[in-house]
């Protein structure tokens, strides 16, 4: 069997989060391994190159997708509590909770937006930080078109070569 998707995740979250007043993360591991029938060696198994589980990477993702679609809301650093939206969601008897559902509140768009543009544009999501400075191309700030502390400088423009001069002249 493999490993439950990101999609299946978000709807076992918020429904336990509507469950208890307040959810801490450590306190999802079990309920939502049942819920999904993870087998203890699948749950238990490493992200690669990371130290967390596979279980953990997805409890994770799917709280924050929650947060920033405003259906849950943080209380403490490790600690979430259902919103009235969150409540509203569950209240249409919604069965399963894809990303794509989260995608009606213009928060989460901010924070995750729609690959399907950029597939119909063929191409890729421009490359930012350190990954664009070493391929040679702009530093784009990860903050979308805002320049923050902390952004890596962009890249000094070349400067045209002049006629007449360069290589061959």
């Amino acid at each position: 069997m493999p490993f439950p998707s990101i999609d299946d995740f978000i709807l076992p979250v918020l429904k336990l989060a509507n469950a208890c007043p307040v959810v801490a993360v450590p306190e999802l591991r079990a309920p939502v391994t049942s819920r999904l029938g993870i087998p203890k060696d699948a749950a238990a198994e490493r992200v690669p190159f990371q130290k967390k589980t596979k279980l953990d990477n997805m409890l994770n993702w799917s709280l924050k997708y929650l947060l920033h679609a405003g259906l849950l809301e943080r209380k403490t650093r490790f600690s979430f509590t259902i919103t009235g939206e969150g409540r509203e969601a569950l209240k249409t008897g919604i069965t399963y909770m894809p990303r794509t559902y989260l995608t009606r509140d213009p928060s989460f768009m901010k924070f995750h937006p729609p690959m399907d543009k950029l597939k119909d544009a063929g191409s890729r999501p421009p490359a930012s930080g350190k990954a664009a400075l070493a391929k040679g191309g702009p530093a784009a700030s990860k903050h979308g078109d805002r320049t923050c502390p902390g952004d890596p400088p962009a890249p000094p423009a070349s400067p045209e070569p002049r006629p007449g001069s360069g290589p061959g002249v």
